[in-house]
């Protein structure tokens, strides 16, 4: 069989962490490789931000938005997580100082998540060096899991 299309619904129910990630790599691959399609209905949503390129959210049985998961993803705030090197006892006080004053900041342990756009990250790194704030990593990421709670009113 050489289908143009596979429908997929809830694939990664049952599966094990290890059985997530081979799946996933038999859809990349196939697209990829054969140009198949995938139509592929899930509730784990992290795993569709890795595999889709392409978005459909139904809620209640209609649909509120379709489009690039990217051009999507990028209307919303990134969270940016940066890894401290000890734990602070509470937010850091350079979170009061210009750029900060109005982000969200949560503190988890050795990590501090803000929410910011990509193009703010730069402003970001200058404050930090510019307080002599050390850290470890920064990452940022779209989340799906965000973006689907803010158009669903979740």
């Amino acid at each position: 069989n050489k289908p143009e299309v596979v429908i997929l619904d809830e694939p990664n129910t049952g599966l094990d962490p290890q059985g997530i990630i081979d799946l996933r790599e038999v859809i990349l691959q196939l697209n990829r490789e054969k140009g198949i399609t995938f139509l592929f209905s899930s509730h784990i949503l992290n795993e569709v931000q890795e595999i889709c390129t392409d978005l459909i959210v139904i809620h209640k049985g209609k649909m509120v938005v379709q489009g690039p998961t990217t051009e999507l993803l990028s209307q919303q705030k990134l969270r940016v997580r940066i890894e401290l090197p000890e734990k602070p006892n509470t937010v850091p006080s350079w979170l009061g100082t210009n750029f900060f004053t109005e982000r969200h900041a949560v503190l988890d342990g050795r990590y501090l998540d803000l929410q910011m756009s990509k193009e703010e990250i730069p402003l970001l790194l200058e404050n930090l060096q510019k307080v002599g704030q050390s850290f470890y990593r920064i990452d940022y990421r779209n989340q799906l899991e965000k973006y689907f709670l803010e158009i669903t009113n979740q």
